[in-house]
């Protein structure tokens, strides 16, 4: 049996000089001294393994190498080979250990304020027998304000000892509470938004809010330019939508020259900020600081460069010559080297340059497009032949063939280039006209484009009255389709469907209120979703930037004078506290956007929040109040995006509440978070973050993808938190759990469930906190 150990923990924010006995409980004071030198500090979790090799006189080698000072083991994989490549393999574990070892199982993090014994030294003797293991157990008191704990284990007994050092993370007890409100007006006049109920909790801290506002489309859509510009995939289309946005940016640069200087300013006055640093790099997400400018230096670096004219003739000729490249001799276009021509891919293409032709005159590529064109009309050619040949003789209304969405599509090219449609083109458009009935809106707005630019106003005026009966919305979202004959396309929702909807229902100057509803959802759509496919971030700039019309001789780029921007007022009472003349005048006269940030004691004191829209039309805007507040004074909040969280334990046989009939748990309960997801629209890229209490260790460590409700997230665990990213979250309720054990007994506190459109923060949501009693 080994004689009485001492083990002693001393914990401090930082190195505080503690009690140091000469001996303690029949322990000496050498082995009290061996333990404070034997205490271990570097344990991370890889080794770099760079041994030295010692050889003797028969050739042995012995390898000697550092580990890290964890107890634990290693494995070890050896090549070792000879000139004549004679060779040997091992693969084995090292095991690091000592015949006396302390092992301090700690919380990965402490939150401040927590009510237990005051930081001190602390000792106990323990008994401990040969090939046998004891615990002990250690209280403190981590008082407000600290950041970080010092823990100091070390175990001594004469003859032997043993000690580790940590540093423990502590969590501050304060939460960020964010609350949006966001609007969205068509009707001139002012209209006044409530800001007392920002900031609802007394005890709110750094309070701040942003105001962000637009009125002009041009400018959305402009902003929307880089993500097409910097695709990096060698496809035909994507080669094609590249060159778009880059000769569309520099066309907008000319013709605008207020969004290039725009873009130049907000580049110039960037700030680069440095968000608070230490040495807890694992913990420091769960602060509730703020971090959000760099997203908006990286958006107006992007802008700068696509207006740079140095760049742009290198990035674009390069972009034409590798299009160029995949255009086979026929004129089709091959999705990528070495592949056959592609009809689709030909079409998307024409159409695209074509579109560039219209809108910013672009002439270098129009040779392309001809050719291009020239191929779809010889196959269009063949594919009425085979559906003539088809219906036989008789041209039977049964026998009749149903043209493909690609041939009409064709036909709607004829339109977008201005010539007259041949005798082909007739025979495709009255086929689909034929079962205008069944057909969706997606085909219905080709369909009335086509037959309007051919002429035929009244089946066209048909055709778009059905289109816009099938429209819902409100003043808030817009106007949009909600309907099965909206098809949802690949990676971009209904956005294709819009899109085209808003181009066909602008030829008709009796539904410019609707298209301006249509165009505010295109736009929310935007603020929620990433138009994460090329084509649909294509389509949806078109239908932005493009004045009301499809053919070639009026088609062009709206100015920035289309609709009077906003302006605004903030105010306390009477009191007027700042105006958005104040520091964006010219800003505001010229591009329509504007985003301010205030801090108190304006954010504190602001009551209300005028706007002022001088003229009819689309325009849009948020508040976002933020606040740190102790977590325990939070109230769920989310309007769009709520979430619900509880807390649930295993117990004979089935998951029970440990918020309704008293139950409890204890340590080793298997336990988990049950996270409930509402949203009122369909969002892209959506975090959700579940905070753990330090009691809580994951049952799944390790990060990776997986499913829940039929959707797929990725899942990230981090120290203090586990966090679920949705690529997609279609409008709905969705559930997500999160399952764990605990570790150790005490009463620990979890922070506030948060939900979030990444790429529009203003559309979040959070629920309450929680504490957990565990016995």
């Amino acid at each position: 049996m080994l004689k009485d150990a001492v083990a002693s923990m001393d914990m401090a924010d930082k190195l505080v000089a503690t009690d140091e006995s000469a001996e303690y409980d029949g322990v000496s004071a050498e082995a009290t001294a061996a333990a404070e030198g034997q205490v271990r500090k570097n344990f991370t979790e890889t080794a770099y393994f760079q041994p030295q090799l010692r050889t003797d006189s028969l050739g042995h080698v012995d390898l000697v190498f550092t580990l890290p000072e964890s107890l634990t083991s290693w494995r070890l994989k050896l090549l070792a080979h000879t000139q004549a490549v004679d060779y040997g393999l091992l693969d084995t574990t090292v095991v690091a250990r000592k015949e006396f070892m302390l092992q301090a199982h700690m919380p990965r993090f402490l939150r401040d304020a927590a009510t237990m014994r005051p930081l001190a030294e602390s000792r106990q003797s323990i008994k401990v027998g040969a090939n046998a293991a004891a615990a002990l157990t250690f209280a403190c008191d981590v008082p407000a304000q600290v950041q970080a704990v010092l823990c100091r284990f070390a175990a001594a007994t004469d003859g032997y000892a043993d000690g580790e050092e940590h540093v423990l993370p502590v969590l501050a007890d304060l939460t960020e509470v964010r609350r949006t409100l966001p609007f969205s007006f068509t009707q001139s006049g002012a209209h006044i938004l409530r800001l007392d109920t920002l900031f609802k909790e007394k005890k709110a801290e750094n309070r701040r809010f942003i105001v962000e506002m637009c009125s002009n489309p041009t400018w959305y859509a402009v902003s929307a330019l880089p993500a097409l510009s910097r695709l990096e995939s060698t496809d035909a289309f994507s080669l094609a939508a590249r060159y778009y946005a880059l000769a569309l940016g520099r066309h907008v640069a000319n013709a605008l020259p207020a969004v290039r200087q725009y873009a130049a300013d907000l580049n110039a006055g960037t700030e680069h900020e440095t968000p608070l640093s230490n040495a807890f790099a694992e913990v420091a997400d769960e602060t509730p600081w703020l971090r959000e400018a760099e997203a908006e230096r990286r958006r107006t670096s992007e802008l700068q460069l696509l207006f740079d004219s140095t760049a742009y003739v290198l990035r674009a000729q390069s972009a034409l010559d590798k299009l160029a490249a995949l255009q086979n001799a026929d004129g089709s276009w091959s999705w990528y080297p070495k592949m056959p021509g592609n009809d689709y891919i030909t079409a998307q293409n024409v159409l695209l340059l074509s579109r560039l032709q219209n809108l910013a005159g672009e002439q270098t590529a129009a040779p392309m497009a001809a050719r291009g064109f020239a191929f779809l009309k010889k196959s269009l050619a063949n594919a009425v032949k085979e559906m003539k040949e088809y219906e036989g003789v008789s041209h039977t209304p049964a026998n009749h063939a149903v043209p493909s969405r690609l041939w009409l599509t064709v036909v709607y090219l004829y339109a977008v280039r201005g010539e007259k449609l041949d005798e082909n083109a007739q025979f495709v458009l009255e086929r689909c006209a034929e079962q205008a009935g069944s057909s969706d809106l997606y085909a219905k707005s080709l369909m009335a484009l086509a037959l309007d630019f051919d002429g035929q106003k009244e089946k066209a005026s048909a055709l778009l009255e059905s289109l816009a009966e099938y429209t819902v919305g409100n003043a808030a979202i817009g106007r949009f389709f909600d309907s099965a004959r909206a098809p949802m396309f690949a990676s971009s929702y209904r956005i294709p469907t819009q899109t085209i909807a808003i181009e066909a229902l602008s030829t008709v100057p009796e539904y410019a209120v609707l298209v301006d509803e249509m165009r505010l959802w295109l736009m929310q759509s935007k603020r929620t979703q990433m138009w994460d496919t090329s084509i649909a971030t294509a389509d949806a700039l078109y239908c932005l930037l493009a004045a009301p019309s499809v053919k070639a001789d009026v088609a062009k780029v709206m100015e920035l004078e289309d609709n009077a921007p906003l302006s605004y007022t903030l105010k306390a009472g009477r009191t007027v506290l700042a105006d958005s003349g104040s520091k964006h005048g010219d800003t505001n006269a010229t591009i329509g956007y504007v985003r301010e940030t205030y801090t108190d004691p304006i954010a504190s004191k602001s009551s209300v929040l005028i706007v002022q829209k001088p003229s009819e039309g689309l325009s849009w805007g948020s508040v976002t109040a933020i606040s740190t507040m102790p977590q325990n004074e939070t109230v769920p909040t989310g309007i769009d995006l709520r979430v619900t969280r509880r807390f649930e334990v295993w117990r004979d046989g089935a998951w029970q509440s440990m918020e309704t009939g008293g139950v409890s748990a204890k340590v080793g309960d298997r336990v988990r978070q049950v996270a409930t997801v509402t949203s009122a629209r369909d969002f892209d890229f959506v975090s959700l973050r579940l905070p753990r209490p330090a009691c809580f260790a994951p049952r799944r460590a390790l990060s990776g993808a997986d499913w829940s409700d039929g959707h797929c997230y990725y899942r990230a665990v981090h120290d203090a938190s586990t966090e679920f990213f949705f690529e997609k979250m279609p409008r709905g309720t969705l559930t997500v759990t999160e399952e764990g054990f605990i570790d150790r007994a005490g009463t620990y506190k979890a922070g506030c469930a948060a939900v979030s459109c990444v790429y529009a923060p203003e559309y979040c949501g959070s629920s309450a906190a929680a504490s957990i009693a565990v016995e």
